[in-house]
């Protein structure tokens, strides 16, 4: 137990005794005293005073160390009662209370708020001919900053001095934090002013600026500036702004080399904050992202966003065009809102250019993510959804592109609404727009899933009269849907087609044709197609290579045929096809 006490490891320590409890394990005086004091470190205050109890009822008597551990965690606490009866107690017990345990009595009031019950144990530690420390009036005078009572915590300052102890950046920070309690930050920062020039006066070879010691007192004049700034009174004691004193004391530890640590940002950045200096609070975020402290994403929107609007109705709509560009490329999200408010923001100022821009960025970006939420209804062929977002699109006053489009009416090919897909293709001939071969090939495919393959076969002859010349997608869509029906010839037909005008077939264009080849038994085109195939790396599936090694065998020829890949599913890579050919 004491090798686990002097590493630290209380948890290991608490088990150990319990276990020792537990099998009637004898327990000595020692054994008690690590066992309180690992109950107390892990501020587990209860069960270090039940040991204390046990302790006692072994016949071992408690020790000033027991004692001070004990009154140490409930001094931090505030439980000055409980301390008190340990006082007692060991005063019942003629043990001699040493300065530590005075000043853990003092702590317990303190925390607790007691400041006369403070004053009384000072002249009692004096009486008991024990000199008070700088811990003691620290300590103390956490009951004057609970009260918020600045009086209080200069009389026991006050009482400091004339027991000739020196001043202390510990004790300067309690009386700021003294101040801040009464609701007095400019005083907070005259006890400032005032510590940074005693220590100067003190040191004839002082530097200027801050030491490392002097950390703790520029942290709590930054949360003063915070405070003056949050109550918006006029600054005091030769303050121009708040918000200019909090930067500058940011400068002078940047430049003492002493590191800042990110509630010194922050109070800096509330204080701009409740000035409006917007661009100020900006410049303060980005610092503390590039030295590696998080920054919430939501507080630097705000400020940008603050920011632009301070630039606009200043009438400064070039800043504001600044701010916005910045604004994008931190990365925090832009809602549509701003892209709406900051076009208005433009034109209002004659900035036509920009705020057509703009308009046209946003319409644009709109589009991708509603293209996005389109493809995932098409996957999940919610063809309802999709077209729903179409007319949402046009709700908000943009108008869809022929993408958008096409990826809409792509949700409609495989549950084979062919005839919807007709409609709507009419009504965007009405509405302006230019069908394409992807719209084209959509409607033929959405006809073979319905099984309407001879209206399949009239669709490609009407894109060709309207001008839109068929892929080797739509081609092979249409002949993969008649080799499935039986119609080989009429497939072999269409692949004779394309390639007499010279479209380059796809992986399905080459198996179908394949496969319709083997069921008319053109047994060389076969082996010509398959040869083909490999040629021009196009992984003849499984199934070809059966079918090319059926065909050298009724030929008579030698079947070295190597069976190569995985099965084709035509839907598979065809859709892979229509993603990009929407574009996407």
């Amino acid at each position: 137990m004491s090798a686990l006490s002097q590493t630290r490891r209380y948890e290991k320590t608490t088990r150990l005794f319990e276990e020792m409890a537990e099998h009637y394990i004898p327990l000595s005086p020692q054994c008690y005293y690590l066992g309180i004091e690992a109950y107390s470190k892990k501020e587990e205050v209860d069960g270090a005073l039940q040991l204390f109890k046990d302790m006692q009822s072994d016949g071992y008597e408690p020790t000033l160390e027991i004692y001070a551990t004990l009154m140490y965690e409930l001094g931090k606490a505030g439980s000055w009662v409980r301390s008190l009866e340990l006082f007692e107690d060991m005063l019942a017990r003629s043990i001699l209370p040493t300065r530590q345990i005075f000043n853990l009595l003092v702590l317990a009031y303190g925390s607790g708020g007691e400041f006369e019950r403070v004053l009384e144990t000072i002249d009692q530690m004096i009486q008991a001919g024990l000199e008070p420390n700088l811990t003691t009036f620290l300590w103390g005078m956490q009951a004057a900053e609970r009260a918020g009572e600045m009086d209080k915590g200069l009389y026991l300052y006050q009482r400091m001095k004339d027991r000739g102890l020196k001043s202390h950046p510990k004790v300067d920070q309690a009386l700021m934090r003294i101040a801040m309690a009464g609701d007095d930050p400019d005083r907070a920062l005259q006890f400032f002013e005032a510590a940074i020039q005693r220590r100067r006066s003190y040191d004839k070879n002082a530097v200027d600026g801050p030491i490392w010691e002097e950390k703790g007192i520029y942290k709590q004049a930054l949360r003063a500036c915070q405070l003056a700034a949050a109550s918006g009174t006029t600054p005091g004691f030769g303050i121009s702004s708040y918000e200019d004193y909090a930067l500058q004391l940011l400068l002078d530890l940047q430049k003492a080399k002493i590191k800042l640590d990110p509630s010194m940002y922050l109070h800096a950045i509330s204080t701009c904050e409740y000035k409006k200096s917007w661009t100020r609070v900006i410049g303060l975020l980005q610092e503390m992202s590039e030295r590696g402290f998080r920054v919430q994403g939501e507080r630097l929107r705000s400020a940008y966003w603050n920011a632009i609007l301070a630039a606009g109705d200043s009438h400064d709509p070039d800043k504001a065009w600044d701010l916005f560009e910045q604004m994008k490329l931190s990365r925090v999200t832009v809602e549509p809102f701003m892209y709406e408010k900051m076009v208005l923001l433009l034109e209002k100022n004659g900035q036509l250019a920009r705020a057509a821009r703009l308009d046209e960025e946003f319409q644009n970006r709109q589009l991708t993510k509603y293209a996005q939420e389109i493809m995932v209804h098409r996957k999940r062929n919610e063809w309802e959804e999709a077209m729903g977002i179409v007319q949402k699109i046009r709700d908000d006053g943009i108008r869809p592109t022929i993408k958008i489009m096409n990826t809409a009416l792509s949700s409609l090919q495989y549950p084979g609404k062919w005839e919807l897909v007709l409609e709507i293709m009419e009504q965007m001939r009405a509405d302006g727009y230019e069908l394409d071969v992807c719209t084209h090939t959509v409607a033929v495919t959405s006809m073979i899933t319905a099984g309407e393959l001879e209206k399949a076969s009239e669709h490609l002859q009407v894109m060709k009269k309207e001008g839109v010349e068929p892929t080797a997608m739509t081609y092979g869509r249409l002949m993969y849907g008649l080799e499935k029906a039986d119609q080989p010839q009429k497939a072999l037909y269409l692949w004779d087609e394309m390639r007499v005008q010279g479209i380059d077939p796809d992986r399905v264009g080459f198996e179908t044709a394949v496969r319709a080849c083997s069921k008319c038994q053109f047994d060389e085109a076969v082996l010509e197609l398959y040869d083909e195939m490999k040629v021009r790396d196009k992984n003849p599936s499984r199934e070809t290579a059966r079918s090319a090694a059926l065909a050298a065998e009724r030929l008579g020829l030698s079947a070295t045929v190597i069976e190569g890949a995985t099965p084709i599913t035509p839907e598979e890579p065809e859709d892979v096809e229509v993603l990009d050919a929407l574009g996407r």
